[in-house]
């Protein structure tokens, strides 16, 4: 990632870089799924509506489709539906067994979701990894696609793909 969503009041969110810069101001609304575009680097924006590129304000359709969650790698636009489809640049590829919305890794390879308290992982097409975590809440991929954090109210732990963890260290100030 390299931005962060803010949520703020008037009816706009603000995307924030890590240094705190205002990069844009989208409209609310019911978006699940953020990413930047690999060409032109702008927002990306995913929901029930389609996803919207957004330009310098407007917001741009780049797909009609509704998703929960959406990847842009290497040219390919991977969307994920509510009903689990996987397209690949709008052809169908797979469908994901049934339960909960999934992330796709920053790179676009893999996919995972938290189900029935396990983590599990897709990798092109198959199952990668399925491993327990009871009493997870949600999952982040790191930003080189190499592991998965997780947060419960235990806190945060480090994932590696085939299942092996350590509590995250925090870096001191």
């Amino acid at each position: 990632l390299s931005y962060l969503v803010l949520q703020c009041a008037g009816g706009l969110w603000d995307l924030l870089n890590f240094k705190g810069k205002v990069i844009a101001s989208i409209p609310e609304g019911p978006w699940t799924c953020y990413t930047t575009c690999q060409t032109s680097k702008l927002p990306l924006l995913g929901g029930p509506y389609g996803i919207y590129q957004l330009q310098h304000h407007n917001l741009i359709l780049v797909e009609k489709r509704p998703v929960v969650a959406f990847s842009q790698h290497q040219g390919k636009l991977l969307t994920l539906d509510k009903e689990g489809v996987l397209r690949q640049n709008n052809r169908k590829k797979w469908k994901l067994p049934p339960g909960p919305p999934a992330h796709f890794s920053p790179d676009g390879h893999y996919l995972a979701r938290l189900h029935s308290g396990h983590l599990e992982i897709y990798l092109h097409q198959s199952p990668y990894a399925r491993f327990p975590v009871p009493h997870e809440r949600e999952f982040q991929f790191t930003p080189d696609s190499s592991a998965l954090l997780t947060i419960s109210k235990e806190g945060l732990t480090h994932w590696s793909l085939d299942g092996a963890h350590a509590p995250a260290q925090a870096t001191p100030a």
